[in-house]
């Protein structure tokens, strides 16, 4: 463009272009806004002409990094001109240039630029953003400095402002990184936040300046920490030092006024001469948590000071001028090492609100003329000794609570009426307290926690209020009789543990915990007071607590009022007419009890629980119903006859272990309720009201107890869980009149039960009914249809089980299970099924099991050491389950029916069988099945539909000798004969080709593997086969005719016949077992404990 005479490169002429290069005119006199905007232009030289570039006019240009503008007559560079520029980093302004506009050079990279003479006017955030290291307008003739000039530029060290400039205007220099701004004495004017967040700044001489005002947030959260401030400085505004960390203030006499939060949280400040000054207020939060301030001298004008003004500073001892007028809430509060406060000659007459709270160590306090002291004034401060004046009216709410060094304190010269809630509470070692005689009320937790020794009330006193005197850990005595108190209130004496003897006056009222932990208190006499209600937790935890004597209008105790005390007799008033809950809750020496001639007409719950001394108990007269453990855990040992008695709670006599007598024969009582007489170990006789309609004998209501016999009353119409559970004394119990079911548990664990007459029409044995009683024999009676889960369990001198005339069908799961004397038992012919563990550990030699059998299962006969013998040939089981006989040490023999489809894992482990059969119907075999079967020699699973020998099936059957596999074998585990040492013939009448399978590692090469004669391959399990074995009848795989039933037994039967001779076995086999069955089914005998349906 060179050779054109172009004068004005247009609004967006090469916006958003590849630009890199352009050669301008000389006639080019503008560059219109967006010109260049988003171009690759790397180098800007114009000639002499040009004299405006717009906003914008070269922005956004990501590859500038040279821009010389020194040959132009621009006098003004325009907004943005060069915004986002990054890469901008050598610049030559023209000398014209007078005026620079906002954010010019926002976002480049510039480092240093010669500042025109001709500038004088820089507009708001001219510099803003930008790259620049320094600037000098000290050649300048600049004035003004205007808001965020400077703003955020990060890498800015140094400013050099001219000598012109008299102003500088918010936030010029705040969020930039600048380290040196010198600053000439023309500087008349800081507006706000002009310095703030600037964070390498750590020195701004401004002595030489005309400044007099330092704005508000001027040097806010800035890290200037030498600040020299002019002489002429009249003002420092709110927040103008907040958060900064300014070490020393120095200021002229002509300061009058400091602002709020002025110097708040500035923690390096360590000192402030404030003496010449002419200041009259320090206010709000001005010096709040200048933690390092160890130093402030007050000027003679001072006559208010803020809210928090000096919390939380470090110095020693404050000495006021004496025209101080007003100290406000929290001024002087947390001041570690203050120990002196001298108020002596100050012109106020309030300490107000936490004043001095938290000065932990502030001993001598020195005051006079005060009238009044407000709430926490010296809360948790030093003080050993105070003695307050006469001027003095009010001390208010814990206004020297935990002053844990407070020893003395005198107030008796005052007139003070009211001492308020808190006022002393947590001074642990106040031991002498003078009243004044004009006090009256002592409010909620006033001398809470203190150290009481001396405490002489006045005659004037009228109210002491909940707390007023609780956990007094050194008063033994107090005489209030003289006083004009008429209730005693919450809490007012609780925990005061070393109270002993206490004198009341004739008061009206009592109110919930008044005594409470009262732990030394012997005696209390209420006989000349007119309470009526001793209330709740009223002596609680009075552990010495010995005797009462009552007031003669008492008619109420309530809950927990005398729990854990140490009375020993309870007489009850004949106006009392109801005692609560607990009332008196483990009072483990209170021995007898006398309510006969009260009014009481409920005994409620836990009354009288854990009362272990308890003996001798007469009841009211007028008693209807006793409650949830109202005598649980004494040591009464009869229950006296109560003619109105109608209701019995829930554990009501729970554990009163020397109870041997109950008599309820007058009273209404129908219901004997859960737990009732649980653990009452002696207890052998309970007598009814025999003209009831009905008894209801509730959940373990006798459980434990030491009835020896027991007859149920005729009117007994439910028995519930467990009534006489775990009772080891009962020997004989009568059910016979009664028409109820045994419910759950309701004999168990009587270890001594020999004797059970039961009803005709017994239906249901719950659950575990029977469990570890002493039992031997047990007739089923007609009626009874359903057995429960265990309900014979380790019965242990069980020897027989007659089922026969019952209507049970299910034998539920260890239903006899550990009965170790169990030798016979009559099945009836419903029995279909029988559950796990039913007949486990038993001494049974022989058993059949009815024909409706069809489900028995795991552990039915597991660890049965006299089995001999097993007959399932009648049911029709399809499982033998998991462990079914499994640890039957002696068994030698059982009969299968032909319905077996599955031999389950382990179930017959460890027994004596000699030889196996298993039916053609049997398809699935489990792991371990015969394992430590150490008698067996022969297994014949030929007839079988099993495909897989599992892991373990034979293992350490040490004396197996020949197995004859299943014709449709696929699958042989490699540890499936692991252990039979003996093995060495195997037989298989199959087809299947093994060739490549290999016998497990234990095999050796001298087996012999028997196979048909029309077997086809030559090695079968990778060993050479010896043809010619004969199969059976019938050629594989048609099926061939079964036995009856299949028998693994000590003699193999024999099949291996031809079909004609194996027809004519068949037959006879049928014949036999048809006249068996006939001859067992007409007898009526048992032979050797051999079981048969009957």
């Amino acid at each position: 463009m060179s050779q054109t005479n172009i004068e004005e490169i247009p609004y967006g002429c090469f916006a958003n272009s590849t630009l890199k290069y352009i050669e301008l005119p000389n006639t080019l006199y503008r560059v219109c806004s967006y010109a260049f905007d988003y171009t690759q232009i790397e180098i800007f030289d114009p000639y002499v002409n040009l004299k405006y570039i717009e906003p914008y006019g070269l922005s956004n240009c990501y590859n500038l990094t040279i821009a010389n503008l020194s040959q132009t007559i621009i006098t003004r560079l325009d907004q943005k001109a060069f915004y986002e520029c990054p890469s901008l980093k050598d610049m030559w302004m023209s000398s014209k240039i007078t005026t620079v506009l906002s954010r010019t050079f926002a976002n480049t990279d510039i480092a240093h630029i010669k500042i025109p003479k001709q500038l004088t006017k820089l507009e708001t955030e001219a510099f803003a953003y930008s790259g620049f290291h320094e600037f000098d307008f000290s050649e300048c003739q600049l004035t003004e400095i205007p808001p965020k000039a400077f703003y955020s530029c990060h890498k800015v060290q140094k400013i050099i402002l001219s000598q012109s400039t008299t102003i500088i205007r918010a936030n010029a220099f705040a969020d930039c990184s600048v380290s040196e701004i010198g600053i000439y004495s023309s500087l008349e004017t800081l507006e706000e936040g002009c310095f703030c967040n600037t964070s390498n700044l750590r020195s701004l001489d401004l002595s030489a300046a005309s400044v007099k005002t330092i704005p508000k947030d001027a040097f806010r959260n800035s890290n200037c920490g030498n600040l020299d401030l002019p002489l002429s400085l009249i003002t420092i505004s709110d927040f103008a030092f907040a958060n900064g960390r300014v070490a020393h203030i120095s200021v002229g006499s002509k300061l009058e006024s400091i602002g709020l939060n002025a110097f708040q949280n500035c923690l390096k400040l360590y000192s402030i001469n404030l003496s010449q000054t002419a200041i009259k207020e320090i206010k709000d939060f001005t010096f709040d948590n200048c933690y390092s301030l160890s130093s402030v001298s007050f000027p003679v004008s001072l006559e208010t000071i803020g809210i928090r003004a000096f919390y939380g500073c470090n110095f020693p001892e404050i000495h006021f001028p004496p025209n101080i007028k007003t100290v406000s809430e929290y001024a002087f509060a947390s001041i570690s090492k203050l120990k002196t406060a001298d108020l002596e000659c100050m012109d106020y007459k309030i300490i107000e609100k936490e004043t001095f709270a938290n000065c932990t160590s502030l001993e001598v306090l020195k005051i006079s003329d005060i009238k009044t002291i407000k709430q926490g004034a010296f809360r948790n401060t030093k003080l050993r000794k105070t003695v307050l004046q006469s001027s003095i009216n009010d001390v208010y709410e814990a206004a020297f609570a935990g002053c844990q060094y407070l020893e003395h304190f005198d107030m008796s010269k005052t007139n003070i009426k009211k001492i308020y809630s808190d006022t002393f509470a947590n001074c642990s070692r106040l031991s002498e307290f003078y009243f004044s005689q004009e006090t009256a009320i002592i409010d909620s937790s006033a001398f809470y926690g203190c150290a009481l020794k001396l405490f002489k009330v006045p005659k004037s006193l009228q109210t002491l209020g909940e707390f007023a005197l609780s956990h007094l850990t050194f008063l033994d005595r107090i005489d209030l009789t003289n006083t004009r108190i008429d209730t005693i209130k919450t809490g007012c004496f609780c925990y005061s543990t070393k109270l002993i003897d206490i004198k009341l006056p004739p008061i009206a009222a009592i109110e919930p915990k008044a005594f409470e932990g009262c732990s030394n208190l012997r005696i209390i006499m209420l006989n000349g007071t007119y309470v009526k209600l001793l209330p709740a937790v009223c002596f609680l935890n009075c552990f010495r607590l010995e005797k009462i004597i009552f007031p003669y209008k008492l008619e109420t105790i309530d809950q927990q009022c005398f729990a854990f005390t140490n009375l020993r007799k309870f007489k009850a008033p004949d106006t009392l007419r109801t005692i609560k809950k607990y009332a008196f809750y483990s009072s483990q020496n209170l021995i007898s009890v006398s309510m006969s001639t009260s009014q009481i007409e409920v005994i409620p719950e836990g009354v009288f629980l854990h009362c272990t001394s308890l003996t001798n108990i007469s009841m009211p007269i007028m008693v209807k119903s006793i409650g949830l453990e109202a005598f649980a855990l004494t040591n009464i040992s009869k229950f006296p006859i109560c003619q109105n008695l109608n209701n019995l709670g829930p554990k009501c006599f729970y554990g009163c272990q020397s109870l041997v007598h109950v008599n309820l024969d007058q009273s209404g009582v129908s219901y004997i309720p859960e737990f009732c007489f649980y653990n009452c170990k002696k207890l052998r006789k309970i007598e009814f009201n025999g003209y009831l309609s009905e008894i209801i004998f509730g959940r373990f209501c006798f459980s434990n107890t030491g009835f020896r016999s027991f007859e149920f009353p005729h009117i007994t119409t439910e028995v519930n869980e467990g009534i006489f559970s775990s009772c080891i004394d009962l020997v004989y119990v009568d059910i016979s009149q009664v028409n109820v079911n045994f419910s759950s548990s309701i004999f168990e664990g009587c270890l001594h039960l020999e004797t059970l007459m039961i009803s005709t029409s017994l239906q249901e044995l719950g659950s575990r009914s029977l469990v570890g009683t002493a039992l031997d024999k047990f007739i089923a009676p007609p009626s009874l249809s359903r057995i429960g889960s265990g309900s014979f369990g380790n019965c242990r001198f069980l020897r027989e089980i007659d089922l026969r005339n019952s209507k049970v069908s299910v034998i539920p799961a260890e239903c006899f299970s550990l009965c170790h004397s169990l030798k016979i038992i009559y099945f009836n012919d419903h029995i279909t099924s029988i559950g796990s563990c039913a007949f486990m550990q038993t001494k049974l030699g022989k058993i059949i099991l009815p024909q409706k059998t069809f489900n028995i299962e795991r552990c039915l006969f597991k660890d049965c050491h006299s089995l001999i013998e097993v007959c399932l040939s009648y049911t029709s089981i399809t499982t033998i389950p998991y462990q079914c006989f499994a640890g039957c040490k002696h068994l030698k023999k059982v009969l299968l029916p032909e319905s077996i489809n599955t031999i389950g894992i382990e179930s017959f482990a460890s027994t004596k069988i000699k030889s196996i059969n298993l039916p053609k119907t049997t398809n699935l075999i489990g792991s371990s099945c015969f394992m430590f079967c150490e008698n067996l020699k022969k297994i014949d699973l030929s007839a079988t539909n099993i495909e897989v020998l599992p892991p373990y099936l034979f293992y350490n059957c040490t004396n197996l000798v020949e197995v004859s596999l299943p014709i449709l074998l696929v699958e042989l585990d490699q540890t499936c004969f692991v252990g039979c040492s003996s093995l060495t013939v195997f037989e298989y009448c199959g087809y299947g080709d093994h060739q490549t399978t290999k016998l497990p590692s234990f095999v050796n090469d001298e087996m012999e593997i028997h196979v048909k004669k029309d077997f086809k391959h030559k090695k079968f399990f990778g060993l050479q086969v010896i043809k010619g074995y004969y199969c059976g009848t019938a050629p594989d795989p048609t099926p061939r005719p079964t036995d009856k039933y299949w028998m693994m037994s000590e003699e193999k039967i024999e099949k291996r016949s031809f079909a004609t001779f194996a027809l004519l076995s068949m037959c006879i086999a049928i014949v036999l077992t048809y006249a068996t069955a006939f001859y067992y089914i007409t007898s009526e005998n048992r032979r050797d404990g051999y079981s048969l349906l009957q």
